[in-house]
């Protein structure tokens, strides 16, 4: 009878256990940490004590027992309970759930099993000992069998399998919403959808075009309100391309509008796939509100094509320079050197396109060959001979050779220093606009004159673009210094040292547009440019400042 009712406990217990994590499902927008203290005070309060009270002897009470002699090594098991829990849950995490259960649940049964033998002295190698020892053997080699075949269950699962262990992408608790979530980043990076309907051949996303599973806008409202209140001034957008769903990609402008006063948003549009209502959307953004990458990769259709990128480059190259005129926010425009078929004139030629487009930011990256990319796994397939190490960048290629992938490193570094920096990249526009080979002709002058072992400073880099217009574009001096003098730069400087200063009692035929009488601390110097002379006006009280006022005046 005894056996009986211990194994009617036993079921009941092991229904108790199965069903415990139930109300999940129903409780699916709770933090982990107020689904846990709701478990906690049920079952680690409200019924131990229950039980403990129905369990009571006639006659008896709680206090009595406590007095009793019991309590201490009641609470010391329960605090041993405890850490068993809690290396239970470490295991799950470094040894993952088909080696870990196995080794948990063999040591419990094991252990749990042979030692309240052990500590009453029975004899395990024989009678009944024996056929208790040989059962805990069977139960740890079952247990060991079912471990085995659950880790070849893992190591056996296709991608696809893998993928779909999330099945509800859209309804994962978001990290924001964690007491250990890292808040002093100055961003912080959000998905508002997972999945792409690109093949591109160099992301990790290219293998198979997958499903794109949306977040809820009211989830992202509530994260967004979140960010907001701590404080957090910028968010990035990791979605592969965010207007993958034109009409979607309104609706999250929508409610990024709703923050256009205390959060800007980075985000990856693809610009062959502007329609005309997002591009009515987007020119009415209010400004500042966005920073848009226009992921370009290449103008060569062959190369677009080879990647497996969808989109024309034609129509890339339309939708980047609607982007740019819209003058609503940043624009950032990337090129990959190093794909299948990109040779280094070409890259030199859509190099030269963007520039004459005008994009904010131009960003000129090799090819990183990925784990996990059909270019890794098909490198010899594609010729292409890359580092073992991380990042994995390109050596070689189809199309480009290692010394090439050398200058092209050198030349993002030009392109970061004189065109991404303002001061600079209107006069970068007009030298390559006028002359498509500046850019090839600066790039072997700077790879002559010039480290970029450390950083360079805005006084070098005028310098050294001064310089090189001296020896090749002389027509373009007077540009140079206009451009040095905007930004602050030294008048002691050669390219400084090109203006004049305007005096008011002796340079009575030159009339100058910016002169007011009232102001006797302000001094007033111009640029003669032939036909016409350029003016600038400096407070002399803010030395090293750049010009308050600038004007043109023509003779």
């Amino acid at each position: 009878m005894n056996t009986l009712i211990g194994l009617i406990i036993i079921a009941i217990g092991s229904l108790g256990q199965s069903s415990s994590y139930v109300p999940i499902k129903k409780v699916k927008q709770w933090s982990w940490e107020s689904f846990w203290l709701v478990q906690g005070i049920f079952a680690w309060l409200v019924f131990p004590l229950l039980g403990a009270l129905l369990a009571i002897p006639a006659g008896s009470n709680l206090f009595q027992l406590l007095s009793s002699g019991g309590a201490l090594p009641s609470m010391a098991y329960g605090v041993l309970w405890g850490v068993g829990g809690l290396t239970f849950g470490l295991s799950m995490r470094y040894l993952g759930v088909a080696l870990g259960q196995s080794i948990a649940l063999g040591t419990c049964a094991g252990f749990g099993t042979l030692f309240p033998a052990i500590f009453s002295g029975k004899d395990l190698f024989h009678g009944e000992g024996l056929m208790l020892l040989i059962g805990v053997c069977i139960t740890l080699a079952g247990i060991a069998v079912i471990g085995y075949a659950g880790s070849l269950r893992s190591k056996n699962m296709t991608e696809e399998e893998k993928k779909a262990a999330v099945k509800d992408f859209a309804c994962l608790r978001y990290p924001e919403s964690s007491r250990f979530f890292n808040w002093s980043k100055p961003f912080i990076q959000i998905e508002t959808s997972r999945g792409c309907f690109n093949s591109c051949k160099f992301c990790v996303s290219g293998n198979d075009c997958q499903k794109i599973v949306n977040v809820p806008l009211d989830i992202l409202r509530t994260r967004l309100n979140i960010v907001r209140d701590k404080g957090i001034k910028e968010v990035r957008i990791l979605d592969r391309t965010f207007n993958a769903n034109p009409a979607r990609a309104i609706e999250l402008l929508n409610l990024f509008e709703e923050f256009s006063h205390s959060i800007q948003f980075h985000l990856e549009i693809h610009p062959s796939f502007l329609t005309e209502a997002l591009r009515d959307k987007l020119n009415a953004i209010p400004a500042g509100l966005l920073h848009v990458e226009a992921g370009i990769q290449s103008l060569d259709e062959t190369v677009i094509n080879f990647s497996g990128r969808k989109g024309s480059a034609q129509n890339s190259l339309d939708g980047l320079k609607f982007l740019v005129s819209t003058k609503n926010f940043v624009v950032h425009a990337d090129l990959i050197a190093g794909l299948p078929h990109y040779t280094y004139n070409q890259l030199f030629h859509d190099l030269y396109i963007l520039i004459g487009t005008g994009p904010d930011e131009i960003q000129l990256e090799t090819l990183k060959v990925l784990p996990g990319t059909d270019m890794r796994e098909n490198a010899m397939k594609y010729k292409i001979a890359y580092s073992p190490e991380p990042p994995y960048e390109i050596l070689c290629g189809d199309g480009i050779n290692e010394t090439e992938l050398v200058r092209i490193a050198l030349l993002s570094k030009v392109i970061d220093v004189w065109y991404n920096n303002k001061r600079w990249q209107k006069l970068i526009q007009a030298l390559v606009i006028e002359d498509k080979m500046f850019i090839e002709t600066f790039l072997s002058y700077v790879e002559k004159n010039s480290s970029f072992t450390k950083s360079i400073s805005l006084e070098s880099g005028g310098l050294l673009l001064y310089e090189f217009c001296e020896r090749h574009c002389e027509k373009w001096l007077n540009e140079v210094s206009e451009s040095w003098i905007k930004a602050g730069l030294s008048l002691n400087k050669k390219p400084g040292k090109r203006v004049q200063k305007w005096n008011s009692e002796r340079d009575l035929n030159i009339i100058n547009p910016l002169y007011r009488p009232d102001c006797r601390n302000h001094s007033y110097f111009y640029l003669d440019n032939g036909s016409k002379l350029t003016w600038f006006e400096f407070e002399n009280t803010n030395r090293g400042a750049p010009p308050i006022k600038s004007d043109i005046s023509y003779k």
